[in-house]
């Protein structure tokens, strides 16, 4: 019965996450190529302030059981660019990001570039694959933010499956080495026990915490990744020390 009930949540939760907001957007397309000369421009804009409304209405409105909190002790406001790093638990990290303001991009797996459930949302959310070469992808993030972007990285590389903090990779910082920018740490809590990698579902609090932006001051990338793994693990278990009975 838990199987049963775990493959209609998922197929609940891929049908508002990727097929609804494919056939809106692509309504939506269709309306600004006819009606706007620049449409391809308008429909962009739009797409990405609609998408991070729409994953708000998915991870705080649209879950069952579920209770999301966001903590900005710090008042960002995601005007300035700057690298955001998040661990990474669930799938549900990604829209626990992009809710946070429209003006996010970032690198998504090779495999959901061929997905036809969400390869327009690739597309439309101007995301680069994690197959490019890393210098083309640090050019990509390059000129997003120079239009005011800023850029998600998961240093982990993938999902942890046992819900602790796994080692960052040094390469993922080899884009605030390389552009000397600001990062904004993000950790998320509880996204792991609602969604795990095993495919299994279940309920409870998510907590998604952006922490203090921080300037670039010198640090290489191994340092970087040393220093951001730490403050991670630490940030993680504090919010899971909230939780406990």
């Amino acid at each position: 019965m838990k199987k049963i009930t775990d493959a209609l949540k998922i197929g609940y939760y891929t049908f508002l996450f990727a097929f609804f907001p494919l056939v809106i957007s692509r309504v939506a397309q269709l309306y600004f190529m006819l009606f706007y000369k620049d449409g391809k421009e308008r429909h962009q804009k739009w797409y990405h302030e609609k998408q991070a409304q729409y994953c708000h209405f998915f991870l705080c409105k649209s879950l069952p059981n579920v209770q999301v909190e966001i903590v900005n002790n710090h008042q960002e406001s995601f005007e300035r660019p700057a690298i955001i790093i998040a661990n990474h638990q669930s799938m549900l990290d990604i829209p626990a990001v992009f809710m946070l303001h429209p003006r996010i991009v970032g690198m998504a797996k090779e495999a959901l570039f061929r997905n036809r459930m969400f390869a327009s949302m690739t597309k439309y959310k101007e995301l680069i694959s994690n197959a490019a070469p890393i210098r083309t992808v640090v050019s990509y993030a390059k000129q997003k933010m120079g239009a005011g972007f800023s850029f998600l990285i998961f240093p982990e590389g993938t999902r942890s499956r046992d819900l602790t903090i796994q080692p960052f990779r040094d390469g993922a910082f080899f884009f605030a080495e390389s552009l000397k920018c600001d990062i904004i740490p993000v950790t998320i809590w509880g996204t792991g026990k609602v969604l795990p990698v095993s495919g299994d579902t279940g309920s409870g609090p998510i907590v998604v915490e952006i922490g203090e932006r921080k300037s670039y001051d010198g640090m290489n990338r191994k340092q970087m990744a040393e220093y951001w793994h730490n403050y991670f693990v630490e940030r993680f278990e504090a919010i899971s020390h909230r939780f406990k009975n």
